[in-house]
């Protein structure tokens, strides 16, 4: 499952994740995983209210119970990300949140189906999220000029909700 969300944060809350964002000293970042990423991250402790709308928009909206496990701003420019290969994440999905636009480069590619060549491209825009389950292959491509920032949030299915729909 892949699905495209606009506008998924207010405005206070974009210049409030941006302003973190400025703030990242690029010393202070984590390395990339290594066999998994190619990009550096930072943690994030997000506002209780954020993290609740976004619950509420993947209930409402696709009608999936679930419960945040954890959340990072991804950081990526010229300097790495040079390979980043297609992988999956753990948690049954992830909501990938794009905080700024002001960069070359850095498309998600993803495979969402079992066509290895059917490769589909997604060019963020601020404040666009997409929302992608575990079993869906994705990366990002090089950014060439600028610094592309993202906070990545991961998910699992509600317990009672996954017994219910015999998700687990």
């Amino acid at each position: 499952m892949v699905k495209y969300i606009d506008n998924i944060l207010d405005k206070n809350d974009i210049e409030h994740l941006n302003k973190f964002c400025k703030s990242i000293d690029d010393a202070t970042l984590m390395e990339p995983v290594s066999g998994r990423s190619s990009y550096k991250r930072t943690p994030i402790n997000l506002k209780k209210e954020i993290i609740e709308n976004i619950l509420n928009i993947i209930k409402n909206n696709y009608g999936i119970k679930c419960k945040h496990t954890a959340s990072w701003i991804n950081v990526v420019d010229n300097r790495g990300n040079k390979e980043d290969a297609f992988h999956y994440d753990v948690a049954d999905f992830s909501l990938i949140m794009y905080l700024n636009d002001d960069y070359v480069g850095g498309e998600l590619e993803y495979i969402n189906s079992n066509i290895v060549e059917d490769i589909k491209k997604y060019k963020p825009i601020t404040n666009s999220a997409v929302l992608i389950s575990k079993n869906v292959l994705h990366r990002v491509l090089p950014v060439t000029i600028g610094k592309r920032y993202s906070m990545v949030m991961f998910f699992d299915f509600d317990k009672d909700f996954a017994k219910e729909k015999s998700l687990i």
